[in-house]
């Protein structure tokens, strides 16, 4: 299995410092926005972020009213500050890789996700 650890390492290094002052990890307000416009109703859905970054549109997604938002990402110190800034009931973040993820989710988002090859 590839690990990206070479990327996961340079997240982490990222989201120590700040992430918003970098050009990959600008404010997506207005995107995380279309992305819900776009899946329509999320009411009694299970939701799957992958790549959630600091949790932003994971939140969203959760405060449109989704059953469950499993929110995931491979940048152990974006999670840590995603846990931190939204402590919400049916909203979890795990620091995992997508291809751990076991349970089935109705639908999947990713937003701004980049993979090493």
């Amino acid at each position: 299995m590839k690990t990206n650890k070479g990327l996961k390492d340079h997240y982490n290094e990222i989201y120590k410092k700040d992430a918003y002052k970098h050009y990959f990890t600008f404010n997506e307000t207005e995107g995380s926005m279309a992305i819900l416009q776009f899946m329509g109703d999320v009411g009694g859905k299970r939701v799957l972020e992958i790549g959630c970054g600091q949790g932003e549109l994971a939140s969203m997604i959760n405060y449109a009213g989704a059953k469950e938002v499993s929110a995931i990402d491979f940048s152990q110190q974006a999670i840590k500050t995603a846990k931190k800034r939204y402590n919400l009931e049916n909203l979890s973040f795990q620091n995992i890789d997508y291809r751990e993820v076991k349970n089935r989710h109705d639908i999947v988002v990713l937003q701004g996700v980049i993979r090493a090859l």
